[in-house]
């Protein structure tokens, strides 16, 4: 979302060839940038928070989105992530993202900013993932719920007519 036009015209398969080559590395998580203006004294967190979470047509994948949210006004860029990519996400090294993303908009290159995100992004979450993979490798086992508490039982099987 760009209101403002700040976004170079010509960006956008830019853009999209970054977050795809992103996608090939963490297919299920994805980003959303908002470039806004908010009226003085509103808290861009709180209009990211909020807009993450009433933006319509996101249904279960929104969990693994990613919002960025710049607000020209206040000067202050934030980060909003769905509930399960937030635990892979650690705070300084998206911050340093953030910073460079600031600084290359600071220069009018929003363009640029989101790509270089974009590119640090990916290097993160592949590391994220790394460590993930390390964890849990595939085929281990893992605690699933108790079959008897895990909700209301089966039915009984009905005898097969004669």
């Amino acid at each position: 979302m760009d209101p403002e036009g700040r976004l170079a015209a010509g960006s956008g398969p830019v853009l999209t060839a970054r977050r795809n080559a992103l996608r090939t590395i963490v297919p299920q998580v994805d980003f959303s940038f908002c470039l806004v203006s908010l009226a003085a004294g509103h808290d861009v967190r709180d209009f990211s928070f909020w807009l993450f979470n009433s933006a319509p047509d996101l249904d279960a994948s929104r969990a693994w989105q990613i919002l960025v949210t710049a607000d020209f006004t206040a000067g202050r860029i934030v980060l909003t992530p769905g509930y399960a990519v937030e635990p892979f996400l650690q705070h300084d090294p998206w911050n340093h993202a953030l910073a460079l993303l600031a600084e290359r908009g600071g220069n009018d290159d929003w363009a640029g900013g989101i790509a270089a995100f974009l590119d640090r992004a990916r290097g993160l979450l592949s590391i994220a993932a790394a460590r993930a993979a390390a964890a849990d490798p595939p085929g281990s086992p893992r605690p699933g719920p108790d079959p008897e508490s895990s909700g209301p039982a089966a039915p009984e099987p009905k005898p097969a007519a004669s």
